[in-house]
């Protein structure tokens, strides 16, 4: 194997520049896309400061080729590591698919790495280089000591090449000491510092909630954790625990945790703790009576105002923001967990319908139904909120994966569920693939019960048909043409309330009814027939030249 030393390489070089295949292939380096040459390799080898074996196939019929110059050891210019014998980096020229080996030319470099045998491994333990530095004499006879103390039997086949007394006269240069044996040991390869991480995924771990509370799991994706301080979804399938406190040590995560907190008033001092009542009422009434929450911006002021002489109404600060944290993370939460409770120790039932597809989310909100003991009926409950999003959000993959996922989020079993209320579409009702399927899956004896409201419009609605088919008459285009009679027209309603004085019956508005909300009907049917009467005595005297629709 030929190599290159300082002066073969100074002169190889001065040879080179003179030479108009020199100046080609500085050019052909500075464009895009320029296959590699042997210059490249020298080159290389001086940025790495480290020396680089070239390995060109032997077996290739090529007279262009000078095996002598393709295959050799390069060292770097401006070192004297050549002078040391270290293994070095090996590269092969290939071609990614080319196996004919006549005129073949290389279009590829693969690395070319040692195999380490099984019985070399107790060889390399015990150093085939021993690098010596800062004159650390007693350390290399102790070692050379111990060595040949291991090895009294086999004398002829170890020995050490390089005295100990002569490396440790050189103190201030770093030496090898070579170690001669039957066989060529490698050198060890230097271990991942992180290991399986590049092969397997780290999943969630739910102890780490109970270590770092602020750290939630993600439904739906078991390779991420929520982060309840920065209020974003985090990766951990990398390294796991490392990836949790990787982001816990960030800059980012570290000033959400130091922001202030918004003050509801101290725990131990009593007219702070009158003060927290009257604000947790005034949300609740906002909340009960469905107020827009930017009323709580007025009424904090008002209450200040109309009360100088109370010492809780001129603490009271309850303003839009604070009244949103107390709903948002003060009552909703204590609701929900107060239901999840309820919902582990007795029966319920779960009753859920999907919004129109009419936004981004398809919104199916989740509804229970269960006993409560100090009213002492059955009462119905909002659960929570499950959105599906995505072009699957209608499937009933998607809508059964929301809803298990929010019974986990809160520990409810399943077990306690005896029925599921849903529409009467196949995407919950069917047999095979839908939501009622995979939750018999889960509870066999639980019972699906599809929406009664539609049921009884189906039966009322062929009903309707079938009284149209007998007498001509539709009810819900009656019902229709009715309201928008009087619709638009003072003069109408004011006459009707003359014909109503006339019968004694009280007057009322007449409702519209819309047929996508067919439950209307029956509203509008029954205000029709409490004022029949004067309605039949108006329509009789009107003039039949009376423009119509």
């Amino acid at each position: 194997m030929a190599s290159y030393n300082r002066t073969d390489y100074s002169q190889l070089l001065l040879a080179l520049s003179t030479n108009s295949r020199y100046e080609d292939e500085v050019v052909k380096t500075s464009l895009n896309g320029t296959n590699l040459s042997l210059i490249h390799i020298f080159a290389l080898a001086n940025v790495l400061n480290y020396p680089i074996r070239s390995l060109y196939p032997p077996n290739i019929d090529n007279p262009l080729v000078n095996m002598h110059i393709m295959n050799q050891t390069i060292y770097p210019l401006h070192s004297t590591i050549h002078d040391i014998n270290i293994p070095p980096i090996t590269i092969m020229w290939t071609h990614t698919n080319n196996t004919n080996t006549k005129d073949w030319t290389p279009n590829h470099f693969v690395p070319v790495l040692p195999i380490e045998r099984k019985e070399d491994e107790d060889i390399s333990e015990k150093a085939s280089e021993i690098c010596v530095e800062d004159s650390h004499d007693d350390k290399i006879d102790r070692h050379s000591s111990s060595y040949k103390r291991e090895h009294d039997d086999d004398d002829d086949d170890n020995e050490l090449t390089d005295d100990s007394s002569d490396i440790s006269s050189q103190s201030t240069e770093k030496k090898y000491v070579n170690v001669k044996h039957t066989k060529k040991s490698p050198v060890k390869p230097k271990s991942s510092k992180y290991t399986g991480a590049a092969l397997y995924k780290t999943k969630f771990k739910p102890h780490w909630t109970k270590k770092w509370p602020c750290i939630q799991k993600v439904h739906n994706d078991s390779f991420r954790f929520h982060c309840t301080v920065c209020c974003i979804d985090v990766k951990c399938s990398h390294q796991g625990v490392r990836d949790v406190l990787m982001h816990m040590k960030g800059k980012h995560h570290i000033e959400r945790a130091n922001q202030p907190k918004i003050d509801f008033g101290g725990t131990n001092d009593l007219l702070n703790q009158k003060v927290m009542r009257a604000e947790l009422k005034m949300v609740g009434r906002i909340v009960e009576h469905n107020l827009p929450i930017a009323v709580s911006d007025h009424i904090a002021s008002m209450v200040r105002d109309i009360f100088p002489d109370s010492q809780i109404a001129q603490k009271y600060r309850c303003n839009a923001t604070k009244t949103t944290c107390i709903i948002n993370n003060a009552m909703a939460p204590a609701i929900k967990r107060k239901l999840a409770s309820e919902m582990n120790e007795r029966p319920y039932s779960l009753g859920t319908d999907g919004s129109n597809d009419n936004s981004l989310k398809k919104m199916n909100p989740i509804t229970v139904r269960i006993f409560d003991p100090v009213l002492n009926k059955v009462v119905t409950r909002f659960l929570d909120m499950g959105c599906t999003t995505g072009p699957d959000a209608g499937k009933a993959e998607s809508i059964f994966s929301v809803i298990n996922g929010k019974l986990e989020k809160y520990s409810v079993p399943w077990n306690n569920c005896v029925s599921l209320s849903l529409d009467n579409c196949a995407v919950n009702m069917g047999r095979i693939n839908s939501v009622s399927s995979r939750a018999k899956a889960i509870v066999p004896h639980i019972y699906i019960d599809g929406c009664p409201c539609h049921l009884i419009h189906n039966v009322a609605q062929a009903a309707g048909k079938s009284f149209h088919t007998a007498t001509g008459f539709e009810i819900q285009d009656f019902v229709i043409d009715l309201y928008y009679w009087f619709d638009k027209s003072t003069k109408r309603k004011s006459i009707l309330v003359e014909f109503c004085e006339f019968c004694d019956v009280e007057y009322r508005e007449v409702l519209k009814h819309v047929s996508t909300r067919w439950l209307s009907l029956e509203r509008a049917v029954n205000r029709i027939l409490l004022q029949y009467a004067a309605l039949k005595s108006y329509f009789v005297s009107e003039d039949d030249r009376a423009p119509r629709f």
